[in-house]
């Protein structure tokens, strides 16, 4: 009788798996259970990549699962979060295309604005190229100081590129 007793005991705290979600519903659902004065622990944590959809588990007493489910039914997921929110707002489409006023610029702009067009978005154009001011390449056993920068350079760059942008955009124009 004991033996029979005491092998109830063991049923009654044996722990089952009752829903396995990511870290932050696994969280919430425990917290509901927990709120309904169902025991319950999370299991199966996986720190490295806490947010992998199904590597959570909320397990309960065996003794509480049909406590458990009645309360699990009631709980809704599905609904919309401000994060799924701001996803689903108009978002503005560009396409970005990276212009160095070289032969291939034209090409870039023309595939660019292609692309644009079937796909009814807005087309920006951004200066892409190499800058005089930093070191192009840098020894790991040096230390990373900045040059100083020359005023009278940075000006006559920025003007140059400045009518460079106003004469490829005349190009385009054309076009």
């Amino acid at each position: 009788m004991q033996g029979n007793k005491k092998e109830n005991q063991q049923n009654d705290n044996r722990l089952v798996t009752v829903a396995i979600h990511t870290y932050e519903k696994a969280q919430i659902l425990k917290t509901i259970l927990e709120s309904e004065g169902i025991e319950s622990v999370i299991h199966g944590i996986n720190l490295i990549e806490p947010s992998i959809p199904g590597s959570v588990r909320v397990r309960i007493k065996e003794i509480d699962l049909q406590r458990a489910l009645r309360v699990i039914e009631q709980v809704d997921f599905t609904s919309k979060t401000a994060e799924d929110e701001e996803e689903t707002e108009e978002t503005n489409k560009e396409i970005l295309i990276p212009v160095d006023f070289s032969d291939y610029t034209l090409l870039t702009c023309e595939f660019g604005f292609k692309l644009a067009k079937d796909l009814k978005c807005s087309v920006k154009l951004m200066h892409a190229f190499f800058t005089p001011f930093y070191p192009a390449a840098m020894p790991f056993s040096d230390a990373f100081t900045l040059p100083a920068t020359d005023k009278d350079l940075y000006h006559d760059v920025r003007k140059e590129t400045e009518s460079e942008m106003k004469a490829l955009n005349a190009k385009i124009d054309e076009y």
